[in-house]
């Protein structure tokens, strides 16, 4: 019997897939001026290799990839110019961020019946708070909230934070589920955990999706995770919705 949904946050319960899309448009237009290069195709494939390299080992921040991309180039960092251009690249995710139209219902529905928790990594720039802290109307609907990546606390999809969140209310992994879009942070991280996880590919989240051969629940909006309990199936009854 499920006790207790995990959640990650962005693109999970609010998208800001089309705010990044734009915070990344401005900061490669920035850095292929600033470099003076002509070859923007190989630039920016170039920049998409460093970029994965950094997300495939949880590291968000853009200082970093960008640093990188500039000594790949042969060129000197300018660290303050690119601190600032992260402040802007944040903003622009900040102000492009909504909830999903159906997480409110669904959170309050949920924690009727479960504990909620939730795990997400650090983003924005080094030293700033979290923007969960511009949702108190979501966080405030958690028992546990774990940001991963700061304070000695490892990034998804290392276990510990999984671990957590689930020492904090006081649930097994087995009577757990998680739910979360990145499959390697949030899909690998909770199979390590041991809990069971659901993949949202969320259908107004505008973006390219890995092409893993994952056996897990794929569900496209948070809607049919009210029917995780009927009947005590727990997540049987959702496997078998899909």
């Amino acid at each position: 019997m499920i006790k207790a949904v995990l959640f990650d946050f962005g693109q999970t319960l609010v998208d800001s897939s089309a705010a990044f899309r734009n915070a990344e448009k401005t900061a490669q237009r920035n850095i292929l001026t600033d470099l003076q290069l002509t070859d923007a195709e190989g630039f920016l494939a170039e920049y998409r290799r460093i970029r994965r390299q950094f997300k495939d080992r949880s590291e968000a921040s853009r200082v970093r990839i960008w640093s990188e991309v500039y000594t790949h180039f042969g060129r000197g960092v300018n660290v303050e110019q690119l601190k600032a251009w992260e402040a802007d690249y944040w903003r622009t995710v900040a102000d492009g961020t909504s909830p999903f139209p159906e997480t409110m219902r669904v959170l309050e529905a949920l924690r009727k019946q479960y504990r909620l928790g939730m795990v997400t990594n650090a983003q924005g720039a080094e030293g700033c708070r979290h923007r969960l802290g511009d949702w108190p109307q979501i966080t405030d609907l958690f028992d546990s909230l774990i940001i991963a990546g700061q304070d000695g606390m490892p990034a998804k999809p290392a276990r510990e934070p999984f671990d957590a969140c689930l020492a904090a209310l006081c649930v097994p992994p087995d009577k757990a589920i998680f739910v979360g879009d990145d499959y390697h942070a949030d899909m690998e991280g909770a199979i390590a955990a041991g809990i069971s996880p659901i993949w949202l590919k969320h259908h107004l989240a505008k973006r390219n999706w890995p092409d893993v051969a994952a056996n897990v629940p794929v569900i496209t909006n948070l809607s049919p995770l009210l029917g995780i309990g009927v009947e005590g199936l727990g997540v049987a009854s959702l496997r078998a919705e899909l």
